[in-house]
């Protein structure tokens, strides 16, 4: 077991909080954005913010004490998190060999889901069962895996039994994961989208808290959550508190901006997935182009510093050596200044829906991915 049930997860550890540091997402804290889409202007303009707020959180565990890197944070549950997470989405036959490549490269966090329509979970098990023969243990991965209700799973190839209460498809989805994967813990249990209701969304988030309770998991989180108001109701009932949030970062959720300034007063780290294929047009835009040649940096290059820089834990599954190092690359490159910040921000608001932002259902069918 992994300790006593505590609000975010285990007891056993804590965040507590340092100012010595420029990053600026605090768990438990009023924290603001430390480089951020933070708003417009009564004229209408977006701005970047600068550095603000309270900085690194560190968690002493039964490894000592832990501290927020370039490389990865530090959660509300006291787990150490990747900043670059390597996603598994499509990858279909090529995952164990993706997932392989990737790790070689240098990622340390890796996501899939209980869901053949979109994953083979099973053959993430298999690159993890032979990165620990070469060396790279299990303890050394950051492993987050979901559990997809009924409407996005593949009714010819579900991992549970449809007809059994939510709970137990739960149980059985999670005992699922655990026999692809070939471990007995994953580091992040995901919801990968709220149920129709409130109130089944919390009866499948009481099952996701009894395998923390076990020590199944290490912290929990929810996916494809875009309306504030069912994201606040669920941490408002559970009792280990989501402390990811994983959702497209893209315009025609106006980037989540309310969304993720409420994360970060309540210590919830914001994932992102589709960060690239959902701003395709910001990429070709003047501003990140003429950033991305003064910097020496593609493009995607200058998007993904952008989102590290607001605090973002982004989703990356490119299939190449070369774009996999390009990615990582980010993680040791300078933060934007405030100007070429302004500049991303003016590209990204471009792409949002004339009139604000366009509804989404937290949700839909479609967003189950």
């Amino acid at each position: 077991a992994l300790g006593s049930l505590g609000p975010f997860g285990p007891a056993a550890a804590v965040p507590s909080w340092s100012p010595s540091s420029g990053l600026a997402l605090a768990a438990g804290a009023s924290a603001g954005w430390g480089r951020g889409i933070v708003g417009h202007t009564s004229a209408g303009e977006a701005y970047f913010g600068p550095a603000s707020g309270p900085a690194v959180a560190a968690a002493a565990g039964p490894e000592g004490s832990m501290l927020e890197s370039s490389d990865a944070v530090i959660t509300a549950a006291g787990v150490k998190m990747p900043r670059l997470i390597y996603g598994t989405a499509w990858k279909k036959e090529q995952t164990t060999e993706l997932v392989l490549q990737a790790v070689r490269q240098g990622f340390r966090g890796i996501d899939t889901a209980c869901q053949p329509k979109h994953y083979r979970e099973d053959l993430v098990g298999d690159a993890l069962v032979q990165l620990d023969r070469e060396g790279i243990r299990r303890p050394d991965l950051f492993v987050q895996t979901k559990f997809t209700p009924i409407r996005g799973q593949d009714p010819a190839n579900v991992p549970y039994d449809p007809r059994a209460p939510l709970a137990e498809q739960v149980a059985q989805s999670f005992a699922t994961s655990q026999a692809n994967l070939k471990t007995h813990f994953v580091d992040s249990l995901v919801l990968h989208s709220p149920c129709e209701t409130h109130e089944q969304t919390m009866e499948v988030w009481r099952a996701m808290e009894h395998i923390v309770s076990v020590g199944g998991a290490r912290q929990l989180g929810i996916s494809n959550c875009y309306d504030l108001g069912t994201l606040q109701a669920l941490f408002r009932d559970a009792v280990v508190k989501p402390v990811v949030v994983q959702n497209r970062f893209y315009p025609e959720s106006g980037h989540d901006v309310d969304l993720r300034h409420w994360c970060a007063g309540q210590g919830l780290r914001y994932q992102s997935f589709w960060t690239l294929t959902g701003n395709r047009s910001a990429l070709q835009s003047s501003e990140i182009r003429s950033i991305a040649a003064a910097r020496g940096l593609t493009p995607e290059q200058v998007l993904f510093r952008f989102v590290l820089d607001e605090e973002i834990c982004p989703l990356t599954g490119c299939k190449s050596p070369e774009h996999m190092m390009q990615d990582l690359q980010m993680l040791r490159e300078a933060p934007l200044s405030p100007t070429d910040g302004d500049a991303v921000v003016r590209a990204l608001c471009h792409d949002v829906p004339r009139g604000g932002r366009k509804a989404s259902s937290s949700s839909a069918p479609c967003s189950v991915q």
